[in-house]
């Protein structure tokens, strides 16, 4: 098909004279801007680990037994309330904030209230006695494991003729309430 100059010109005349003007040009109208997505966060876990190197210790998370130490909790993000107790320890609570999504770790030493030695001679014949001030008493029977409470302080002496005399005193500060005393002179 032949299309002559002049019969174009007339449909670029007519497309021409079609066409909008500039001013009457349909201009789109800007999209609405979406409000922001709401998404329901996740709660993110957190969790309250708790230690102790002392046996016989357990831990209560807001009233809830824990149970033994070590323990690992999950807890709601917030402040707790941690209880320690153990049988030769004495009780103390804590208050304890947990981030959101963290695992916060809590490491305690409890006071002794009640302390156990043992008491093993390794020096045949040698004399034992527990001292406190002006009171002493002789350890007739060994090994031996005697209960001493944090009242007062008591020391191991031991003496043997002929051996130096062997001296200890029995402390319970450093946390751990149950004891073993060696007792051994040396020439």
């Amino acid at each position: 098909m032949r299309i002559s100059w002049k019969a174009l010109g007339a449909l670029l005349l007519l497309a021409a004279c079609a066409a909008p003007r500039r001013d009457d040009a349909l201009v789109p109208e800007p999209l609405p801007t979406p409000a922001p997505a709401r998404v329901a966060a996740e709660p993110r876990e957190s969790s309250l680990a708790i230690a102790s190197l002392q046996p016989g210790v357990r831990a209560f998370v807001d009233g809830a037994d824990a149970g033994p130490l070590p323990a690992s909790v999950r807890v709601e993000p917030g402040v707790h309330v941690v209880r320690l107790e153990g049988p030769r320890y004495e009780t103390r609570e804590i208050r304890v904030t947990v981030a959101p999504g963290e695992s916060t770790k809590l490491h305690e030493t409890l006071a002794v209230t009640r302390g156990k030695a043992t008491l093993v001679l390794l020096t045949p014949g040698a004399k034992v006695e527990l001292v406190s001030g002006n009171d002493r008493r002789a350890v007739l029977q060994l090994p031996i494991a005697i209960e001493i409470g944090p009242d007062k302080e008591w020391t191991i002496e031991a003496t043997k003729p002929g051996l130096r005399p062997y001296r200890r005193t029995i402390r319970f500060d450093d946390g751990v309430a149950e004891k073993t005393f060696e007792i051994e002179l040396a020439p």
